[in-house]
């Protein structure tokens, strides 16, 4: 079972979002895409890390450790539409995905996605 933290929360129990993306850039995005943003937050700065490896899977149902438990639930969005929404992000500048194959032997890999932070919160609001 998950070591929890303040209120219930594993680990650390915040993810610093930045206000910026909150007050200004929010209202851009839709609700899929918000989600979709969050959950790159969480798996790329929530985890000390400026990109992870996210599968669609991981996106649309969550991570479950080798052991069955829960890391995270995911967006709840299904795989094909998180497949379009990355896509729009992507082509919108928001995101970077770098697609992976597995050398030894030629399997792909869980796409490594990093948020373009001037994009996300405005190159005058990345300071503070």
């Amino acid at each position: 079972m998950a070591r929890y933290g303040v209120n219930g929360f594993p680990g650390d129990p915040f993810l610093r979002v930045p206000l910026a993306f909150i007050d200004l850039h929010m209202a851009d995005f839709s609700g899929n895409e918000v989600l979709i943003i969050l959950y790159i937050l969480r798996r790329t700065v929530g985890f000390h890390k400026e990109t992870d490896h996210i599968s669609l899977q991981q996106f649309s149902k969550g991570i479950r450790r080798v052991d069955g438990s829960v890391l995270d639930r995911g967006t709840g969005i299904p795989v094909r539409t998180v497949a379009r929404v990355l896509a729009d992000l992507e082509a919108r500048g928001v995101l970077q995905r770098f697609r992976g194959v597995r050398k030894s032997t030629g399997a792909s890999v869980p796409t490594r996605i990093t948020l373009n932070w001037p994009l996300v919160v405005g190159p005058q609001d990345t300071g503070g």
